[in-house]
């Protein structure tokens, strides 16, 4: 999926939104999905590519991960790939719901049953605190290692908070 876009000034210049077949992240292959496990999940992260790429006017990569059930867009930095993205991924609300006593519970049948059936979205961020200048709070409870991750129930939700949080990509 490639799209071209006119930038001010009439100048042409190819931004590209493209699909990867997988690429190695902090010493880990991930996004060999290629495309959503279901349309509906394909349709978001190609949305969330489309904020992204109009917003900073960057080529974008949509990847995800090998079952297909979640994947996102993130902005091509020329570094990992990985400094701003936008995800999305399928979940079951029931399960989502349970503490982790109750999902200890449960079967290894109704575990399974639960986890093949999903009937919700999350949308997620992930902002790299190394490789952007952003505005993320020093004592976020959302930082893994150098990035900060963040659920959102909704697409513009997570697509607000990174425009205000991430000023600049390094």
């Amino acid at each position: 999926m490639q799209k071209r876009i006119k930038l001010l000034f009439g100048k042409d210049v190819n931004v590209v939104i493209e699909r990867s077949m997988g690429t190695c992240v902090c010493g880990y292959f991930v996004g060999g999905g290629y495309e959503g496990a279901t349309k509906e999940l394909d349709n978001v992260v190609k949305r969330e590519a489309e904020l992204l790429q109009k917003h900073f006017n960057k080529d974008i990569e949509i990847r995800f991960n090998s079952d297909r059930m979640s994947g996102g867009a993130w902005v091509k930095d020329g570094k990992k790939n990985c400094s701003v993205g936008l995800s999305a991924r399928l979940t079951n609300s029931e399960l989502l719901e349970m503490s982790s006593e109750q999902r200890m519970e449960l079967s290894q049948k109704e575990f399974r049953k639960l986890l093949d059936n999903p009937d919700m979205i999350i949308y997620e961020t992930g902002i790299s605190i190394k490789d952007t200048k952003n505005k993320v709070e020093k004592e976020s409870t959302y930082i893994l290692l150098d990035s900060e991750f963040r659920d959102f129930s909704s697409i513009d939700e997570a697509f607000n908070y990174i425009t205000e949080t991430v000023k600049e990509i390094a």
